[in-house]
């Protein structure tokens, strides 16, 4: 009895943890470190455990008779497919959307009671629900292009180079009434469905994210990916089939992260010498930080004052995820190297009157740090160089290997178009991410500090990432991270101002 109760919580502590980290069990990452993917079409185990954990879920049992409208040898399938232990591992078909998600919710109810209990783990809640189309459209293309119709590069349904070489890449099927094809490898070794790891998974290490079931989704009436019964042309990523309870319609889930564990506090840093050397001249008695402030610097100031963090629901529902950053940004070390954002003018008259105070004890003299004017900004960013478009020089905003040389709203040259002025306009359409292209200058949103390669005088950033604070001004300068192009020009302005997920500062420190 003891062993089989040892058992019991082993299995069950091996049941989402693949390892003592933020990591679950045959999940894959397909977005930040907060979005999980199952790496499997859900099987029929997975399934069983649900309906046999209480007998309220036996109204979720699969709908079996669906065999009968789809083969004319269903009996065997009807009668074991679900529960013979030969079908453990193939993927559970025959069910509603309604029982997806009662599975999602019991699965969610499970992995977070285990995670309250589980010091090492870093996530402390999570939600289990199934991908939105656009979820699963992403996760399906693996990294690769959004035009990518199968879930590898290239248009063929077989391995074309290697030792498997021929071989079908998927489950499908290759002509009407034929479901398993010719011997060899010819066929696509599968006569209905097949395991749920069976073929190559893709460049998320997600399997049969075409083929084998078609699958479910959120937010349509459609499940996704083609199946077992679809023939060669129709088992793209784009192919579709009315949702149904089915022995072609599957599902697999997504993990979404929605609560972080608070990090163990360790001792707060204090500010030292070295960092008042970042300051750069500008002339004579004025010197610019080569830096914006980051979250690092302005947390140690928020921890040795009374003053409050940041408002981080700001962030909430800008983009795609943002509340990710409402999660952790201002606070989690993963994020102390990035511009402290959302932040007040008032917010910033403190931290200057910290700082001070700071720069007191450790030089034993007096200094005065303030937001730069324009004109002090303008001189820095121009490095001295009159009509420069940008502080790097020139009017390009690549280098000569043809990469961004800040991070700004890179919008795809599909979406961009021109009156007959030639002015620029950008209309990007609803079917696609509203932040799409803005990973082309190389970081999606908002960017580390020093990212970028510095002017001449070794100033970080005065293009791009945040838009910086001047002094007795409602604009900002340089643009930001959700900038177009031309606001990240020196001589641009936008009309900005309050605390905002797109506006950080720097200062200038004044010796006498």
């Amino acid at each position: 009895m003891k062993r089989c109760l040892l058992l019991i919580l082993l299995i069950q502590a091996n049941f989402i943890y693949a390892k003592k980290n933020n990591s679950f069990k045959d999940c894959k990452i397909i977005r930040g470190d907060f979005l999980w993917m199952l790496d499997h079409e859900l099987s029929n185990e997975e399934y069983r455990e649900f309906i046999n954990s209480d007998i309220q879920n036996k109204k979720y049992l699969p709908d079996t008779s669906c065999w009968e409208k789809e083969i004319g040898f269903y009996e065997p399938y009807k009668k074991y497919y679900f529960r013979h232990p030969k079908y453990n591992n193939y993927p559970v078909v025959g069910i509603s959307k309604e029982s997806a998600l009662a599975y999602c919710s019991w699965l969610t109810a499970k992995i977070n009671d285990q995670l309250i209990n589980d010091k090492d783990h870093l996530v402390k809640k999570i939600i289990i629900r199934l991908p939105t189309h656009r979820e699963w459209k992403l996760a399906a293309q693996g990294g690769l292009s959004e035009y990518n119709q199968l879930p590898w590069n290239g248009n063929s349904l077989r391995i074309e180079d290697g030792k498997n070489k021929g071989s079908f890449r998927l489950n499908f099927k290759r002509s009407n009434g034929d479901f398993m094809g010719v011997a060899g490898n010819l066929n696509d070794m599968a006569d209905i469905t097949a395991p749920v790891k069976s073929y190559w998974p893709n460049e998320y290490q997600l399997y049969n994210m075409c083929g084998n079931v078609s699958e479910m989704v959120a937010d349509k009436t459609f499940a996704y990916g083609g199946n077992w019964s679809s023939l060669g042309y129709d088992v793209t990523i784009n192919s579709k089939i009315e949702q149904s309870v089915s022995p072609l319609i599957g599902f697999r889930y997504i993990i979404e992260v929605v609560e972080w564990k608070p990090v163990k506090k360790s001792k707060i840093k204090t500010i030292n010498k070295k960092y008042f050397k970042k300051f750069k001249p500008i002339n004579d008695s004025i010197y610019l930080m080569e830096h914006e402030v980051t979250n690092e610097i302005y947390y140690m100031f928020t921890s040795n004052s009374d003053h409050p963090r940041p408002d981080s629901i700001k962030w909430n529902n800008l983009f795609w995820y943002s509340n990710q950053y409402t999660n952790k940004y201002h606070w989690h070390p993963d994020y102390y190297k990035f511009p402290a954002v959302n932040i007040s003018k008032k917010d910033v008259n403190e931290f200057i009157e910290w700082l001070e105070s700071e720069y007191f004890k450790i030089h034993k003299e007096k200094v005065k740090f303030d937001l730069p004017n324009e004109a002090q900004w303008n001189y820095a960013a121009n490095d001295l160089s009159k009509g420069a478009f940008y502080p790097w020089g020139g009017p390009y905003i690549r280098n000569s290997s043809g990469h961004y040389l800040c991070n700004f709203r890179v919008i795809p040259e599909l979406f961009t178009k021109y009156d007959k002025n030639g002015n620029i306009s950008y209309e990007i359409p609803k079917n696609h991410d509203p932040m799409a292209g803005a990973d082309l200058d190389g970081h999606l949103i908002i960017a580390p500090i020093k990212s970028y390669f510095p002017n001449n005088i070794g100033l970080y950033d005065m293009s791009g990432n945040v838009a910086e604070m001047i002094k007795d001004a409602n604009f900002t300068k340089g643009g930001s991270w959700n900038s177009e192009m031309q606001y990240v020009q020196i001589k641009k302005k936008e009309y900005q101002s309050g605390p905002d997920p797109k506006i950080g500062f720097r200062l200038i420190m004044i010796k006498k």
